[in-house]
């Protein structure tokens, strides 16, 4: 019925998410949040995306058989990265391998869950650097005993990027390596001592259109590929100076764009 209520024509796919209903209205719930990431459009349920959804499934039967009580956090996570993505330009492919990671990992540490609105939220932002969410919320922090001092906190992130996708640089020192392709990239926050590592032999294009909004792009060009990166956010005293890739280099620092 949600299937059909949002047009998705896939009978196999709603078999597999129907497995996973059981008495346990968090089942229901559970189904109900996956069909609402699955996307209408019958063009994006690539081979690859399925058998992520299909590992998705597979790990929720697993958490339901072995740790019932961690299902009402899955609904919470999936609920939340539903709501989330719908209005994100992240892709959904990109999406649900981040959701494939968190089950997976879920089903070793049902416990990482109860980080369901982080994990959700990392998950659709920042996709391709899951995995490091997924430690983040695993790992307990150091509790200094004995004298001895704590885990100090991250301060640098290192993101490989290759495909749709968006980012958040406002909290550490983030260096973005990029794949050649055609794709956009949205980064929030850049600033100081982050850093745009582009496919050698082309400088980019710097586009400013309006020096007082915070945000500007920047675009790589060659061979028929084309990477856009717009970042949003960077700092007003910035924005308005910022024309090319010399300026760009004085505001955020030589090395800024490599």
């Amino acid at each position: 019925i949600a299937f059909a209520d949002r047009g998705i024509e896939n009978v196999e796919l709603a078999r597999e998410i129907m497995s996973i209903v059981t008495s346990d209205a968090n089942g229901a719930d559970t189904a109900n949040a996956i069909v609402a990431i699955v996307p209408v459009d019958a063009a994006l349920l690539t081979t690859t995306l399925l058998a992520s959804i299909t590992s998705v499934i597979t790990n929720v039967q697993s958490i339901i058989a072995d740790a019932p009580t961690s299902l009402a956090n899955m609904v919470t996570y999936l609920e939340t990265v539903a709501t989330q993505a719908a209005t994100s330009t992240t892709s959904i492919a990109s999406v649900f391998t981040a959701i494939d990671s968190v089950t997976t990992s879920a089903v070793a540490t049902p416990t990482i869950l109860n980080n369901a609105t982080t994990l959700a939220t990392s998950t659709v932002t920042s996709p391709t650097t899951i995995d490091t969410a997924i430690t983040t919320v695993t790992t307990p922090p150091s509790s200094g005993g004995g004298g001895g001092s704590s885990t100090p906190a991250a301060t640098t992130q290192t993101v490989s990027v290759s495909a749709d996708g968006s980012s958040d640089a406002s909290s550490l020192a983030s260096t973005y390596n990029f794949t050649a392709g055609t794709y956009a990239y949205t980064i929030a926050g850049f600033n100081d001592g982050d850093i745009l590592d582009l496919p050698t032999g082309i400088t980019p294009t710097i586009i400013n259109t309006s020096f007082s909004d915070t945000n500007l792009t920047v675009q790589w060009a060659y061979d028929g590929d084309v990477i856009t990166i717009n970042l949003t956010g960077i700092p007003s005293a910035d924005d308005g100076s910022i024309y090319g890739t010399t300026s760009f280099a004085t505001a955020f620092g030589s090395g800024s764009i490599a």
